[in-house]
């Protein structure tokens, strides 16, 4: 009788200990998704790497890296 009550004990610290431990592989704050595949990507990735989608492009003027959706880059004038 008393090994029900210690099994149950033990799977819940199990389960709270797992829960404390778990990892945050990513960066929360510079974490988007591809427009593409819908992927996690960090902000800056040229490319996607699960589907090979382009993300960024290399300004024409200042030659820095920006957004492929963006029509105007903002390190220019």
């Amino acid at each position: 009788m008393m090994l029900i009550p210690l099994i149950i004990a033990i799977a819940l610290l199990y389960f709270v200990t797992m829960k404390n431990n778990s990892c945050d592989c990513y960066d929360t704050d510079s974490i988007s998704k591809c427009n593409k595949c819908g992927s996690a990507i960090k902000d800056d990735y040229i490319y996607c790497p699960k589907c090979r989608e382009k993300l960024k492009k290399r300004c024409e003027k200042c030659e820095k890296m920006i957004d492929i959706t963006w029509r105007r880059c903002p390190f220019c004038e």
